[in-house]
């Protein structure tokens, strides 16, 4: 089985592009956005042969998970999988055209184990809050794979954004590791300090941001409100976890996504035909790392000529412009 995780806000269509480009099988949601979002054209998509309902009751020609879940043997034989084996496929978000679909494989895991314990402080038994959505690539790989292998306690909330509810979760759950975006750190900053005086937030311990550059303003705002400052780090949906991270042991530069995993090569380049150049310190250039981690995708799904334009003279190009300091600072 492979698994594609759907983001729930996606409207009908582009779930439906999804389910096409990744010849679903099956799905699994419930039963108003079955209604809402797949009802009208299920019959179309002619790979899909289950829908899967959570709940006890499912409109027709679905499944009810609670009644099956409950008749199903509790004994069953783990499928035989191997480290280059396809596991997941992230699709981008399209917001430049047909949305792509990256293919991970089982060995990604230990990009999520190790990114995890490293970039994100995640060590057995520790509290932890990823506030992505679990539909999206950093809600999966960083909210349940990585949590779960690193054996933190882990908290999910399907609660919109609500500046006291998330303060009052920081502060009744104990919260130590909090790894959330810069969109909703600059919600937090409009409404002031104030609103986050009466919360005791003592046991947080470690902060981190990623999804677009985090500004320096929010660094300094996170070290006078939480007396500790937000660690940007930085991947993609192709990267499949963490490769740059301002971590715990470093000191935060702010406007830097700080340096390289272990293991981890970066550099910023300039594409040149079919070859690159590599930029020196301070030169803005495209962020591109080496081959060969992990959790590097493995296929662009139906699109071999796409994937093999992200690979030239021996780096992987991001597409994202950067640069890097004589630090080593990215």
């Amino acid at each position: 089985m492979i698994f594609s995780p759907l983001f729930s806000a996606f409207g009908p269509d582009s779930i439906r592009m999804r389910m096409e480009i990744g010849e679903a099988n099956a799905v699994v949601t419930t039963a108003s956005l079955y209604r809402r979002k797949i009802a009208a054209w299920r019959d179309e998509i002619s790979s899909l042969k289950l829908v899967l309902i959570i709940g006890d009751e499912a409109p027709e020609g679905c499944v009810a998970l609670g009644p099956a879940m409950a008749e199903a043997s509790d004994r069953f034989e783990v499928a035989q999988t191997r480290p280059e084996g396809p596991a997941l496929i992230h699709f981008t978000l399209g917001t430049t055209g047909r949305p792509k679909g990256a293919v991970h494989v089982h060995e990604a895991v230990v990009m999520h184990a190790a990114a995890g314990r490293y970039a994100l402080e995640l060590v057995p038994g520790r509290r932890y809050w990823c506030t992505a959505d679990p539909g999206l690539v950093m809600g999966t790989s960083f909210g349940i794979i990585s949590p779960l292998v690193n054996r933190v306690r882990m908290v999910i909330d399907e609660a919109d954004f609500d500046l006291d509810l998330r303060y009052s979760l920081l502060q009744d759950e104990k919260i130590e590791v909090w790894y959330t975006t810069p969109t909703a750190i600059r919600m937090m900053m409009r409404a002031g300090k104030e609103a986050a005086a009466p919360y005791d937030f003592s046991v947080l311990g470690f902060m981190a941001s990623v999804g677009e550059p985090l500004n320096s303003e929010a660094v300094v705002w996170g070290n006078e409100v939480f007396g500790r400052p937000f660690h940007d780090n930085w991947w993609q949906t192709e990267t499949g976890g963490i490769m740059i991270a301002n971590t715990a042991a470093m000191d935060v530069h702010p406007g830097s996504m700080g340096k390289p995993l272990s293991g981890i090569e970066a550099g910023i380049v300039e594409r040149s035909g079919d070859d690159v150049r590599e930029c020196a310190p301070g030169e803005i250039g495209e962020l591109a790392l080496r081959p060969g981690w992990p959790s590097m995708m493995r296929e662009y799904l139906h699109e071999e000529a796409r994937y093999r334009k992200c690979f030239v003279g021996g780096w992987y190009l991001s597409g994202d412009l950067a640069m890097c300091d004589a630090e080593g600072h990215f």
